[in-house]
């Protein structure tokens, strides 16, 4: 009898399916992968596997994805002249490709039973608690918070804003993926947090969201600083945010407990809805007013 796939093997999967998009996508990389592992060759690097790839995968949506695959354990690495190269063996990219693929139809089907009225619940469950051990956030009717990030992300044509007091390198990394291709699609991001002077806990994840930019067009990536530090001998700053928020295209929003750190986005309990529809807009005006206010432009 076959085993059942554990809770953080589903969960990787899921994650790696919205990062490539849609269940064609996922079948394209498999069968280059595939073509790649036929082959004489056992390792290549990111360009050489791209030759095989067939057309409708870009090689910075390739390279996310064999990162993704590597720092899942699914494939291995070495580290030749200064070069990453892949290992790409068949029976290890098989069950990961075909699970995400699995998992994206899964999803489908859930978001087309949602009635339109209906707020969508999401939740992170502590992977330390061992009540949580073999359980998903579907065995409670919700979806995880990081895969919907990933997908609002995916979804946007114009443009993103987040907000969120708490970041950490860990924790934006999970973004990253989703951030750089709408960067490449042209959408425009405006990052707002709080704190962010150099060194800082929060000034660490800058480099990790600077680099997602790369300075690429159409798109751009604007980060904002809104914080105003405590009078002398106060412990709490005068004003500045606590809110957790993604808004895409001023249409949809993510509203939630969790912080853009790994602690909020795999160990704790934390809880979120998206929102669609005339009460977003409320969200986008209260974002722009702190932009154009005490806000301070720190990058670019």
């Amino acid at each position: 009898m076959t085993e059942e796939p554990s809770t953080e093997t589903l969960l990787k999967q899921l994650d790696f399916g919205t990062l490539l998009g849609d269940q064609s996508t996922a079948e394209r990389l498999l069968r280059g992968l595939l073509a790649f592992s036929h082959s004489d060759r056992t390792h290549g690097s990111a360009s050489q596997i791209f030759s095989e790839v067939p057309d409708g995968i870009s090689q910075t949506l390739l390279e996310d994805a064999l990162g993704y695959m590597e720092a899942s354990g699914w494939i291995d690495t070495q580290f030749v002249n200064g070069e990453i190269r892949y290992e790409i063996r068949a029976e290890d990219v098989i069950e990961p490709l075909v699970g995400a693929r699995r998992m994206l139809a899964l999803s489908r089907e859930m978001e087309d039973r949602c009635e339109p009225e209906e707020f969508e619940l999401l939740c992170t469950l502590p992977e330390e608690d061992p009540q949580f051990e073999y359980l998903h956030p579907v065995d409670f009717g919700l979806e995880q918070i990081t895969s919907r990030l990933l997908e609002l992300c995916g979804r946007a044509s114009c443009r993103i804003v987040l907000l969120s007091p708490f970041i950490e390198s860990e924790g934006v990394e999970w973004l990253i993926p989703g951030l750089r291709s709408a960067i490449q699609r042209g959408v425009s991001i405006d990052f707002i947090s709080k704190d962010l002077e150099m060194g800082s806990p929060n000034s660490h994840a800058l480099d990790s969201l600077i680099n997602a930019d790369q300075g690429q067009t159409p798109g751009s990536l604007r980060i904002f600083d809104y914080y105003e530090p405590p009078e002398d001998r106060e412990v709490y700053p005068l004003y500045t945010l606590h809110c957790k928020l993604l808004l895409v295209d001023g249409e949809r929003a993510y509203i939630g407990s969790a912080n853009f750190t790994e602690n909020a986005f795999s160990r704790y309990l934390e809880v979120g809805t998206i929102l669609e529809g005339t009460q977003v807009a409320g969200l986008v005006d209260l974002a722009d007013h702190v932009l154009t206010g005490n806000a301070q432009q720190i990058y670019p």
